[in-house]
């Protein structure tokens, strides 16, 4: 059911350049093979790694930027993972989507797609665990990307979407296409949040 989701194929129909109709095509999502997933990192429920408020979070980016960005959420707490749990999630992300052979294509499964899916993953595997403290301290960001990071070059065009994790050592940035990671202090681009979505 998840590789029917992720895959699906639209064929978009349109006359004269306008959109008119979308069909999801049958025909080409059946020919698709199973792709093959490993299981995710156990997680534990009820972890002691604690709790972090809205609060705790904005004054976490108050300690390396001037300019913190608009926390939106959902929830007054958040469940920080476990550091290790968070290393062993990042790798099996990676590996799921190659699995699902899903790559940056502009406008279909860009960067806002990567960050949503890690998220929403991360929050599944708790859940599924029975983990019912509360979601998971990991948001998808978005911010002024003037400098490269894990592989995205620095551009003034415009925003770029990542993850923000609140582990057991703090808070850290994840390039979702890449899997590559650093604490908020080491992030070059810590001064142009916009927004953190929880």
């Amino acid at each position: 059911m998840l590789v029917a989701l992720v895959a699906l194929s639209i064929a978009v129909r349109a006359e004269d350049e306008a959109l008119s109709h979308i069909t999801p095509d049958l025909t080409a999502l059946s020919r698709l093979g199973k792709a093959p997933m490993s299981q995710p990192p156990p997680w534990v429920a009820g972890n002691k790694s604690g709790m972090w408020s809205i609060d705790d979070i904005a004054a976490e980016f108050g300690k390396v930027t001037d300019k913190p960005p608009r926390i939106n959420f959902s929830h007054d707490a958040f469940v920080r993972p476990d550091h290790r749990w968070l290393l062993a999630y990042r790798e099996w992300f990676q590996q799921m989507l190659k699995s699902l052979k899903l790559e940056y294509r502009d406008d279909v499964f860009d960067c806002d797609n990567f960050a949503r899916t890690f998220v929403a993953f991360a929050n599944m595997v708790a859940l599924r665990s029975g983990e019912t403290q509360g979601s998971l301290c990991v948001g998808w960001a978005t911010v002024a990307n003037d400098k490269a990071f894990g592989g995205v070059p620095g551009s003034t065009l415009g925003l770029h979407s990542l993850v923000v994790v609140g582990t057991s050592e703090g808070l850290f940035v994840i390039e979702p296409q890449t899997g590559k990671m650093a604490s908020l202090r080491d992030y070059p681009n810590r001064d142009g949040f916009q927004d953190l979505n929880l």
